[in-house]
């Protein structure tokens, strides 16, 4: 290297050390298409755009750097959480295998086996095959120990898991993870008091304490209806780390379920000195609320103070659509996506607007990309759905048979001395116990009700426990009986042992509803009814009682719910998590009462 590219290059490196990474870009770049091709200047190039957060272009260069030094491990580790931020689950789990495969370690082993925890990537049983091997080849380190419990958590072995806890925490005394393993565990299994005093031991010590532990215990505290403690514990936090998201968006939320007109006050205090992040999260949360007006203001104020970024862009794009200014979000999405042409999240903007216009062409393009991008997203199945009813594609009939996919069963009584009537009044007494907030969550479909926080299923009570039982056998009973169809998003995947990956209890009161809404997490959803309003019994108007078929989403040509089922006590409604579903508001001042959760197919165990 002559001593005048010697000088660029160093240049460029002191704009990296200054944080200017645009800068460095340019000149870096100027050197590459002077001629220049070495690996360690492509892999410069390939941290810079990482640092602007260009991640395609990141991994672009990185795998150029590889190509011209295929020894350099750590690029290929970059490489996989490069491509997962990006969801392209594929690719990251094709470069983490490679680089156990070329470079085998505990850490590599770890990063790989992890990979298949993943919703949109599970597989537990070729998970505990990599954690065995290594394991046996590399000992019990603490990131396979903790790796292997949650394993465990996943397959709900709850004793054995915290035996292997236990074990982990006498041999690794000073490792905070594994503590942090077994407060979870606790939180997990309901048992509260320990999973607390787990937590504050954690946070008693402040060089090992993290904002994650704080929340964490927020949310407990939450769970618990404790509820000042739970505001206390996230104001502490945000003294302690001004700066984390999280600790923000869990405390307006609880905020918000707690019927605070001023939610967004912790962002409001210093909206001018906010970082980027918290300023864009400020804005998010005031779009989901629908106050439209203050997140036009807050993104003005951002653009100002940080320039026309691609993130702000986003969501101008974003409001613009909540605004119903579909060409403008169009005209927004299309432009990010001359640099990041495969960006999921911005073609699933410009689908929604492009259906909004009634712009099938577009929408259905957008569409075919996501689904091509992700077969198993549930929420782009819901959108195939609405294109194909809007063309009169025959192809949506065979994707929503509701008299075949949507199953109604009675709560299974099956090794139970309790009669079910008497079961049912205790699960309501209990139920109501938990249903403390005074609003819905700001994010969820509920209108008119509450919901209850964490995973019902898991709590550690006699009638949850119970309802864990009678729900997975009626689940196996009439789920075990679908026909099998390989290019279905349901029928392809199978189920045998139901898992629940979340649990909640809904209250719905006088002229409480769903909107329509998917679960894009789920494979089957459900509904089972604990309590009905003596009106929901009349088949006349349908009050309050569950719909499918009517897209959540604007559309040019509206479309109407098409199958419904009424709510009886002691039934349970069981259908595919992408079916356009709600609820019809009703006329009562009595409470329906409800259980909802979320299955996955034994295909991801």
């Amino acid at each position: 290297m002559n001593s005048s590219v010697q000088q660029y290059v160093n240049s460029a490196m002191q704009l990296m050390q200054q944080g200017n990474y645009s800068g460095a870009l340019k000149i870096f770049l100027a050197l590459e298409k002077a001629g220049m091709k070495d690996f360690r200047l492509f892999r410069t190039i390939g941290v810079a755009y990482e640092r602007i957060d260009d991640l395609s272009a990141a991994c672009n260069y990185f795998k150029r750097s590889l190509e011209l030094n295929a020894g350099q491990a750590d690029l290929m580790e970059s490489l996989g959480k490069l491509f997962l931020k990006q969801d392209k689950v594929t690719e990251a789990q094709s470069w983490l295998e490679r680089e156990y495969r070329l470079y085998p370690s505990a850490s590599a082993c770890y990063r790989y086996a992890r990979m298949f925890l993943r919703q949109d990537f599970r597989d537990l049983e070729k998970l505990d095959q990599l954690l065995t091997k290594g394991i046996d080849e590399y000992g019990c380190t603490e990131s396979l120990g903790l790796l292997k419990a949650q394993l465990l958590g996943e397959r709900s072995e709850w004793n054995t898991q915290l035996h292997l806890l236990t074990e982990l925490r006498e041999r690794y005394p000073k490792n905070s993870l594994v503590l942090r393993a077994i407060a979870w565990a606790y939180k997990q299994t309901g048992n509260s008091t320990k999973a607390i005093q787990s937590y504050n031991t954690l946070l008693s010590d402040k060089s090992t304490a993290t904002a994650d532990d704080l929340e964490r215990l927020a949310l407990i505290h939450f769970e618990l209806s404790q509820l000042p403690q739970a505001i206390r514990t996230l104001e502490t936090g945000i003294l302690q780390f001004p700066n984390n998201r999280a600790l923000y968006r869990v405390l307006s939320s609880i905020r918000y379920e707690n019927g605070e007109s001023s939610f967004l006050s912790d962002y409001e205090k210093s909206l001018s000195k906010l970082p980027l992040e918290l300023g864009l999260d400020y804005a998010d949360k005031s779009i989901n609320a629908k106050e439209l007006e203050r997140a036009e203001e807050i993104l003005s104020q951002l653009e100002k103070r940080f320039g026309n970024q691609d993130v702000i862009k986003n969501r101008l794009a974003n409001l613009a659509y909540e605004q119903q200014q579909d060409e403008r979000c169009i005209e927004l999405v299309s432009d990010l996506l001359v640099k990041t042409p495969d960006a999921i999240a911005l073609l699933e903007r410009r689908a929604l607007a492009s259906l909004a216009l009634g712009d099938l062409s577009q929408s259905g393009k957008d569409i075919k990309s996501l689904l091509a991008s992700r077969t198993d997203q549930q929420f782009f199945w819901a959108l195939q759905s609405v294109q194909w009813r809007l063309e009169q594609d025959e192809r949506y009939k065979w994707l929503c048979d509701y008299e075949t996919l949507v199953k109604t069963s009675e709560l299974s009584t099956k090794e139970c001395e309790e009669p079910l009537v008497t079961y049912i009044h205790a699960l309501k007494e209990e139920l109501t116990k938990l249903h403390q907030a005074k609003k819905h969550p700001l994010e969820q479909s509920l209108r008119g009700g509450t919901q209850t926080p964490g995973n019902l299923l898991l709590r550690n009570d006699n009638t949850f426990k119970i309802l864990n039982e009678r729900l997975s056998r009626t689940v196996e009973s009439e789920l075990s009986l679908l026909s099998k169809d390989e290019t279905h998003p349901t029928l392809s995947r199978r189920l045998t042992t139901p898992i629940f990956s979340a649990s909640w209890s809904v209250m719905l009161k006088n002229q409480g509803y769903h909107r329509s809404h998917v679960h894009p997490k789920g494979w089957y959803s459900s509904a089972f009814y604990v309590s009905v309003p003596e009106v929901v019994s009349s088949d006349e108007d349908k009050q309050g009682w569950l719909k499918f078929g009517e897209p959540g989403i604007r559309l040019y040509t509206p479309l109407k719910a098409e199958y419904w089922v009424k709510p009886e006590a002691g039934k349970l409604a069981l259908f595919p998590s992408f079916f356009w579903h709600g609820t019809e508001p009703y006329t009562s001042q009595d409470s329906r009462l409800s259980v909802a959760f979320d299955l996955l197919p034994s295909a991801h165990q």
